[in-house]
């Protein structure tokens, strides 16, 4: 997990280095290889019910426009994990692969902590063969490409402050992944983030 997050942050520091957290280091404790440390930069941060609109689309944009998937696939060089679930992120030339995949990760490890339910795991198949096919694989096919980008994998208003000193919006916990550039659905669960997109 802690890899997962300074490969992370690394990456993220790399295209928004005035807006990320510098990771520093990580590693596992000598005495308890089962626990693990990840260092940043210190700073002093500030919660914000919403972030300044314009400076958080401009991070966005920025991310979107200049971050770059050296393998040229979705996928990410490491897992990360966007709180105890782990992504799936083997490289995949097809987003709606990548997608489909993490779906249905999702859904098992929800299905572990409260139950198997097989109705769930029907719709779940149901959704992914018939939905996520018909709405993301007419993305990539008839000569139409989706350049991967690299995305904050856990975008809500808990992974964003203020820096006390430079005033500049800081992201974090990001469990990075090249993928989509509109996948922002984490952040669609957020009930403000409909605010941002209003304005």
């Amino acid at each position: 997990m802690a890899e997962g997050e300074y490969e992370s942050q690394k990456a993220l520091a790399a295209i928004l280095p005035d807006n990320v957290d510098f990771p520093i280091a990580w590693g596992v404790l000598r005495e308890d290889e089962s626990k693990a440390f990840f260092m940043t930069d210190f700073r002093v941060l500030h919660d914000y019910y919403l972030p300044p609109t314009a400076q958080f689309l401009d991070i966005l944009k920025k991310l979107y426009q200049e971050s770059i998937s050296l393998s040229g696939k979705f996928g990410f060089q490491v897992t990360t994990y966007n709180g105890p679930p782990k992504m799936v992120n083997d490289w995949t030339d097809s987003w709606e692969e990548y997608f489909g995949r993490q779906f249905r990760s999702d859904i098992l490890f929800l299905q572990n902590v409260y139950g198997e339910d097989a109705e769930l795991a029907n719709l779940t198949e149901a959704f992914i063969q018939k939905v996520v096919a018909r709405l993301l694989r007419p993305l990539q096919t008839g000569g139409r490409k989706i350049k991967p980008t690299l995305c904050h994998g856990d975008l809500w208003d808990g992974n964003f402050q203020i820096d006390e000193n430079s005033q500049q919006l800081i992201v974090f916990d990001s469990c990075a992944f090249y993928g989509h550039n509109e996948d922002i659905v984490v952040a669609a669960l957020w009930p403000e983030w409909f605010k941002l997109i209003e304005t």
